[in-house]
């Protein structure tokens, strides 16, 4: 079972050779092992992603096409050279070899670099904060984000892991699977959800400047998310709408077990 990569967006856009080196090229070492070794009893899985479609604004994952991988970033080329490697010795070589496509994992095990948790910390921090700037009749500085206009298909780890296991025990071998929850949800949406779960009903008022929107506490009037839009920082700003369905997986009887309700609530009690 290979999940080992850069799984930091930023990270490979800054250093796209590591990323290259450690998602594709590693993948295509194990692959070439198994192969010079005859090792052609073992089950390999490999974890891909649905980065891997990102350069597509609205596709629908389709688990049997080769043809609709459409890089934009280090991250998603590192993916593809990792996903069609795995590939090529299935075909070739008739392996039992397995992409599992996972689509947004999230989990209250990661850290404050990624969205949900960072907005899970500022939303403990918030209400304390903005009650004593009141006080103080000073104005709080939102925290800044990206922009969260595009749609996310989300899953928990506990679903992504009985996935694998789903995978390679499965008796035809080796396919690609999508491993995702049901339906996308537009991120902005999520985001009003965590904190209105927390008790704080966010409006937004957009500024003069149409690359910032600011969404302010309707209670206090005072600003708590700043939504930086078209800032190349390394993270992708399309408004992307990359879709699938577990098919394959129904078909063997695997079902997610956690809701997107279910991931959020877990984040916020971290």
């Amino acid at each position: 079972i290979h999940l080992s990569a850069v799984t930091s967006s930023i990270e490979a856009f800054n250093d796209p050779i590591q990323s290259i080196n450690t998602n594709g090229l590693i993948t295509a070492k194990i692959c070439d092992i198994i192969h010079k070794n005859k090792l052609s009893d073992i089950v390999l899985f490999n974890s891909s992603s649905s980065e891997i479609y990102k350069g597509n604004v609205n596709h629908v994952v389709d688990e049997t096409s080769y043809r609709d991988m459409f890089h934009i970033h280090p991250y998603s080329i590192s993916k593809i050279l990792s996903h069609q490697i795995v590939q090529f010795y299935r075909d070739t070589y008739g392996y039992n070899f397995s992409n599992g496509i996972i689509f947004t994992c999230q989990s209250s095990k990661k850290s404050n670099k990624f969205l949900f948790n960072k907005l899970a910390e500022h939303i403990k921090e918030n209400k304390e904060q903005q009650q004593q700037q009141c006080k103080e009749n000073n104005i709080p500085v939102p925290l800044e984000i990206n922009s969260i206009s595009a749609y996310r298909n989300i899953i928990h780890p506990f679903d992504v892991a009985t996935a694998i296991k789903t995978i390679i025990t499965n008796k035809p071998g080796g396919q690609d699977y999508n491993i995702c929850n049901m339906r996308s949800y537009k991120m902005y949406d999520l985001v009003i959800d965590m904190y209105k779960k927390s008790g704080i009903t966010l409006k937004e008022n957009e500024k003069e400047n149409i690359n910032e929107n600011i969404l302010y506490n309707i209670d206090t009037g005072l600003p708590v998310i700043k939504i930086n839009k078209d800032i190349n920082n390394g993270l992708d700003q399309t408004e992307n709408n990359i879709q699938g369905l577990p098919t394959k997986l129904l078909s063997l009887g695997w079902t997610p077990t956690y809701t997107v309700n279910d991931i959020l609530d877990e984040i916020l009690i971290m």
